[in-house]
């Protein structure tokens, strides 16, 4: 019989034993899922911030894209203009030289 209860009592302590082990053991992966959480969390947002980031710049150089063909076209416009005058003065200059002949 004493023996029985020293069974008895050492199967107790066993478990336990096995039920502070068992809820240590969920404790520590529930930390390890957290901390994998946070990691996620902290890399999606630095993705997010970054593609924030190359998206600005990708409207930036859009809109300096945009002024730029705006001047060169206004660049171009005023140079034409300006040979379209030229070759009007000589036509009309070479148009005088032949009246007064």
């Amino acid at each position: 019989s004493g023996t029985l209860e020293q069974q008895i009592t050492q199967i107790k302590q066993e478990r336990d034993t096995l039920q502070i082990q068992h809820e240590a053991a969920i404790k520590a992966a529930e930390e390890r899922h957290n901390a994998i959480l946070i990691e996620i969390k902290t890399r999606h947002n630095e993705e997010i911030s970054c593609m924030q980031q190359t998206l600005e710049e990708e409207k930036r150089t859009a809109a300096l894209t945009a002024s730029l063909r705006e001047d060169m076209t206004c660049v171009l416009e005023t140079l034409l203009s300006r040979q379209l005058k030229e070759w009007d003065t000589r036509q009309n200059h070479g148009l005088s030289e032949e009246l007064q002949k």
